[in-house]
């Protein structure tokens, strides 16, 4: 049951940085249950654009190494939940505005939302 909560987050997190326009790093047979890894945007700063995220109440973590300023990463293990990620990408919706880059954090909480319930929603 656990490992279905954390693949249904992974989709969800994936649909909805999609949803914003981000790229993302892994190939759908290659994507982690526990992280999610996007590109930064072409031309968008990832400092400056952290600290904006950082601001609003969402802290991400960055690239390391060779991927500094390059990829953002969304951990989605343990115990969060649908919720926290479905905030964290409303707020990064929110922010990529002023960075230049159109995006719609409601329409990525939507989609991310609606990939994990349709995941998770059993019939009988």
């Amino acid at each position: 049951r656990t490992w279905r909560r954390h693949a249904a987050i992974a989709n969800g997190v994936a649909a909805g940085l999609e949803s914003l326009g981000l790229r993302l790093v892994a190939a759908p047979a290659d994507r982690s249950n526990t992280v999610t890894a996007a590109w930064v945007p072409v031309g968008i700063e990832w400092g400056p654009f952290n600290a904006a995220m950082r601001a609003a109440g969402l802290v991400i973590a960055g690239g390391q190494g060779k991927w500094t300023g390059k990829i953002l990463r969304f951990g989605h293990m343990g115990e969060v939940g649908i919720d926290e990620m479905a905030e964290a990408l409303a707020i990064m919706g929110r922010s990529l505005p002023d960075f230049g880059h159109a995006a719609d954090g409601d329409t990525a909480a939507r989609a991310a939302r609606e990939v994990y319930d349709a995941a998770t929603t059993t019939t009988r």
